[in-house]
């Protein structure tokens, strides 16, 4: 049986969590685009808002950092960790230890401006 201290060094979790995304794409079966060529980084302590028309990619682009969804093209990296290697079943553990997207997803689903 893993340990949380096991799990942790596993992926790379310390004090210097960083979420970053690279070049990535979402496109449905559909042929719809939700994301093309994002790029971005969010530090450590870092506040950041995603605001945007519906329909823009607001949802699918918080879908993709905690694995819900998975880019069609593109790499999302946790703490220099490449989240597209976790097993499906890991993702969920991967995020309760990391701790990184709780209190954002508790936030974004009570902020007014932002429904998810």
């Amino acid at each position: 049986m893993e340990t949380v201290e096991s799990i942790m060094a596993n992926y790379g979790l310390g004090s210097d969590e960083v979420i970053e995304m690279q070049d990535v794409w979402k496109t449905y079966p559909t042929g719809a685009h939700a994301l093309q060529g994002v790029s971005v980084k969010i530090d450590r302590n870092e506040f950041v808002y995603v605001v945007g028309p519906s329909g823009a990619g607001k949802s699918t682009f918080m879908k993709l950092i905690y694995r819900e969804e998975v880019p069609t093209k593109g790499q999302i990296s946790v703490n220099g960790f490449n989240i597209g290697k976790l097993k499906q079943r890991k993702i969920r553990m991967f995020v309760e230890i990391s701790g990184l997207f709780s209190k954002i997803i508790d936030y974004c689903r009570s902020c007014p401006l932002m429904r998810m």
